[in-house]
């Protein structure tokens, strides 16, 4: 859904380092169906709660903040974001 910069919330809202989405915002996925069939909603990759990674979401990716700046400046200098693979 957010293909060019990540959706941020106002003043106010989760978009601080402990928050919910981390200073930078979450890019937010269109909903989807997963590979167990499961449709999913509201899905994406964001920072926040003190960059704790095992912080838990609800299905989204939680990753840093330095990874979500360079996530931006990877969009700016190449494409836009179209998709994200995770792997162990």
């Amino acid at each position: 859904m957010d293909q060019n910069s990540a959706h941020t919330h106002g003043s106010g809202s989760g978009d601080t380092y402990d928050g919910t989405y981390g200073t930078q915002g979450i890019y937010r996925a269109v909903d989807f169906y997963d590979a167990e069939g499961d449709y999913r909603t509201v899905m994406g990759i964001h920072a926040g709660r003190s960059e704790d990674v095992n912080y838990p979401t609800f299905g989204s990716i939680r990753t840093t903040e330095q990874a979500m700046s360079i996530i931006q400046q990877d969009i700016q200098n190449y494409s836009p974001l179209t998709s994200i693979t995770v792997t162990n």
